[in-house]
């Protein structure tokens, strides 16, 4: 009877120190957590690229994966630019859309924007631009 509690007292100690070591493994360390979801979309500015085309700057706070259009028309991202706004970690992007060699005048930007993890949150930007020489 003895050896039989032993062994059982071995085994809850064995699997307790385990359990500790899953617990803390799994909960990493700072900073590796989930992205945070997509909570803001701000319009920065409009401008002329190297290449001589009008662009459409954007700031998500947040990680996501984009979409956006100029008058209906799907425009590409050129450059993601991550920026801080508390701390160390990355809090979102500025993101600069290509919008070809437009003559001035006003159009109609609109992006969207889906959380990388659960529960793929979905926010939409839209504003007037309007591009001037």
């Amino acid at each position: 009877m003895k050896k039989g509690f032993q062994k059982l007292l071995c085994l809850l100690l064995v699997g307790v120190m385990l359990l500790g070591i899953t617990t803390t493994v799994s909960a990493g360390w700072p900073g590796t957590g989930g992205a945070p979801q997509v909570t803001q979309i701000n319009f920065v500015r409009t401008g002329k690229l190297d290449n001589g085309n009008r662009y459409v700057r954007i700031k998500v706070y947040g990680y996501g994966r984009e979409y956006a259009t100029l008058d209906g028309n799907y425009v590409k991202c050129v450059e993601t630019t991550p920026f801080v706004a508390y701390g160390t970690t990355v809090d979102g992007f500025y993101y600069t859309y290509d919008c070809g060699n437009l003559p001035p005048g006003k159009y109609t930007f609109q992006s969207r924007h889906t959380s990388t993890n659960f529960p793929y949150r979905q926010l939409s930007f839209s504003c007037g631009v309007n591009f001037v020489d």
